[in-house]
């Protein structure tokens, strides 16, 4: 469980970063559409700093 929780809050830090405003539910972050792609890689450098493939994703509005 903490793996998890360090790539959201590794994923949510790379958005904010980026000056996007995010929130967390879950696994998954929410985002301004537009933004979309950001929080995508930030999820895929997430799970690859971490050691691990990064995931399949799905975007939904």
């Amino acid at each position: 469980m903490m793996i998890e929780s360090d790539i959201i809050i590794s994923a949510m830090n790379y958005v904010l970063d980026k000056g996007i405003g995010c929130l967390s539910i879950h696994d998954c972050l929410i985002v301004p559409e537009e933004s979309a792609q950001v929080a995508i890689d930030a999820f895929h450098k997430a799970y690859k700093d971490k050691g691990f493939k990064p995931p399949k994703l799905s975007v939904g509005w």
